[in-house]
């Protein structure tokens, strides 16, 4: 990816709220994607990431343990700076590690997995997500039913990720975003899902600087990657004009926008 060329983005976006406190209870709107073949270092790729992040633990082709081990690891390791891990496809024979701020379904899961262990997991203690994968609408729907905080909508763009695959493009994902957040389940919301709400979707599958610019408008909230990001340098790109003083005399500071540059 060339040196000089930067991702932007832009006040007011979901994506400007990276790093800032309002969003410290939120999930995460930058994920890095483990990767059993492609990214060969996740705890290296893992540290060279902003605070409040967050990482997502697939290694698909591991056993369940080893998953669970790594899950287990990059906790130990990111948890003093506030990056999330969420695991994806948990293993039903192996205890879920402490302190895992979410799950991630696969599209085949989300539709025929394990459910009912998840869910119960997601609603004993708040603050626990449920993130899917989708590549369709019927996909991104179902993810919203079952209250999911986060769904990755992939591919994009061509990814190696996805040999021969043409990818969604930025129109066609405008208009899955728009149909998902006009859809309304029916009854009450799950257990722990923002009611009302549609799930922010990131974007994943061929991010790059300039890909990346393609999107602006779409409707996205974050996105993701697994080759791409850990090479990326982290920036503080500015601050906004201080808002007025509270009746305590302090000023409060907004929300700092962080800008990812090409390594």
């Amino acid at each position: 990816m060339p040196r000089t060329l930067v991702h932007f983005i832009a006040k007011g976006s979901p994506l400007s709220r990276l790093g800032s406190r309002s969003a410290a209870a939120a999930p995460p709107r930058l994920l890095l994607m483990t990767d059993d073949q492609r990214l060969a270092d996740p705890l290296g790729a893992a540290d060279r990431l902003p605070a409040k992040a967050g990482v997502i633990v697939r290694h698909y082709a591991c056993a369940g343990a080893v998953r669970h081990g790594l899950a287990r690891a990059l906790i130990a390791r990111l948890r003093a700076r506030r990056i999330a891990v969420i695991l994806a496809a948990p293993s039903p024979a192996h205890a879920l590690p402490a302190g895992l701020a979410g799950l991630h379904l696969p599209d085949k899961l989300a539709a025929h997995g394990l459910l009912a262990r998840l869910l119960l997991w997601r609603r004993a203690a708040r603050g626990r997500w449920l993130c899917a994968a989708a590549h369709d609408a019927p996909a991104m729907i179902r993810a919203r039913r079952l209250g999911c905080a986060l769904i990755v909508l992939s591919p994009l763009f061509p990814t190696a990720s996805h040999p021969g695959a043409r990818g969604l493009g930025a129109r066609r994902a405008a208009l899955l975003i728009h149909r998902l957040a006009a859809h309304r389940a029916p009854g009450r919301a799950p257990a722990g899902s923002i009611a009302g709400k549609a799930p922010a979707v990131i974007a994943l599958g061929g991010i790059s600087t300039l890909s990346f610019r393609r999107l602006a408008g779409c409707g996205f909230g974050g996105i993701a990657g697994i080759s791409a990001l850990p090479g990326m340098k982290w920036r503080r790109s500015g601050r906004e004009k201080p808002k007025p003083r509270t009746g305590d005399g302090k000023s409060r500071r907004p929300p700092v926008c962080l800008s990812p540059l090409s390594a």
